[in-house]
């Protein structure tokens, strides 16, 4: 055996070592097959490692740190949210559950949603696999060895099978996150319009099929929203108006949008109207922005100013970023905005 052959095998045992066995199905002799060809062509060690790791983790659908749940990773010592920069890390956190997201269409993933300390929100998810324990809204916990993970920049956690989890009496409550944009209304999202929610107490989830994910079937309470996207012909923002201010920048109101409906025996006619409303028209609006970009509005108004591009531009703009993101499909685009 030549010393390539031995320093492949010696790599691949290394790696066999550190990967969850349960989470990506290989062979030592798997991994020095592609150690050795990394190897034949001198890439570094290091970056053969890398490449092997995360070819094999998207391969299986999961996250490196995921893959690699009997590595080191890190020291998993406790850290407030707003250090959390690197991915690829076990680490601890104390943290308040601010939202469990209930649109959740991958069944990869058992849970997931927004927690948070008094640094800052972050997004976690829970792996089926890893079989923990399901969080609850608004309680407060110590998460032991969360993995870290980047996606476009934006760092999220995940809770996997060297994860420990205790619940803690103490709540946390990040500082805002407050935002101001003007630009152009060039897209409407599908969900805006009349919407029912669910009538339970502290639950306010948007029901689909008239069932609420947590509580099943229920009669929901009629409500108006908007997700939309305004353009200032540099960069796009993803933004959501509650039903006070949806009434105020269409002029229809609730009790209008359910005649309109009723009439129509159709609740899309209001999103539909609200569509010929909006878009084309320039607005400032501020608020918190959510870990999915999307600005939660809490003041909104038309403006008068004029962009440089026209119009049809920026919708063209909008579309074409929207196939852009599509063309990435990952759990952040298959799970809808978060409601406020």
């Amino acid at each position: 055996m030549s010393n390539e052959d031995n320093k492949a095998q010696e790599l691949a045992e290394k790696l066999y070592e550190d990967i969850d066995e349960d989470v990506l199905n290989v062979t030592v002799d798997e991994l020095t097959e592609r150690f050795e060809s990394y190897i034949e062509y001198d890439v570094h060690p290091d970056s053969a490692r890398q490449t092997i790791v995360r070819n094999l983790a998207s391969s299986a659908g999961v996250e490196i740190s995921e893959a690699m749940g009997n590595a080191s990773g890190g020291s998993g010592e406790l850290v407030n949210v707003e250090d959390i920069t690197e991915p690829d890390e076990f680490v601890t956190i104390e943290v308040t559950v601010s939202q469990i997201w209930d649109d959740n269409n991958s069944d990869k993933i058992s849970q997931a949603g927004v927690v948070e300390d008094n640094t800052g929100r972050i997004k976690f998810i829970s792996w089926a696999k890893s079989e923990v324990e399901l969080l609850t809204e608004g309680l407060s916990y110590r998460l032991k060895n969360v993995a870290t993970n980047e996606y476009k920049g934006r760092m999220s956690v995940s809770l996997n099978s060297r994860t420990e989890i205790e619940m803690i009496d103490e709540e946390f409550e990040a500082p805002d996150n407050n935002k101001e944009f003007t630009g152009t209304m060039v897209k409407i999202h599908d969900g805006s319009g009349l919407i029912r929610r669910c009538p339970k107490e502290d639950c306010n989830r948007v029901l689909q099929g008239g069932e609420c994910p947590e509580h099943g079937e229920v009669d929901g309470v009629f409500d108006l929203r908007v997700r939309g996207v305004l353009d200032n012909g540099y960069e796009t923002q993803s933004i959501n108006l509650g039903c006070e201010l949806t009434e105020e920048l269409t002029q229809i109101n609730l009790e209008e949008a359910k005649s309109m409906a009723q009439d129509a025996l159709d609740t899309d006619v209001v999103g539909d109207e609200m569509e010929k409303v909006l878009i084309g028209n320039y607005y400032t609006v501020s608020g918190w922005e959510n870990e999915r970009d999307f600005l939660m509005v809490q003041e909104a108004s038309e403006s008068t100013e004029v962009g440089e591009n026209s119009i049809s531009e920026l919708i063209t703009r909008a579309d074409a970023l929207e196939v852009d993101e599509t063309e990435e499909e990952t759990f952040d685009e298959e799970v809808a905005e978060a409601e406020n």
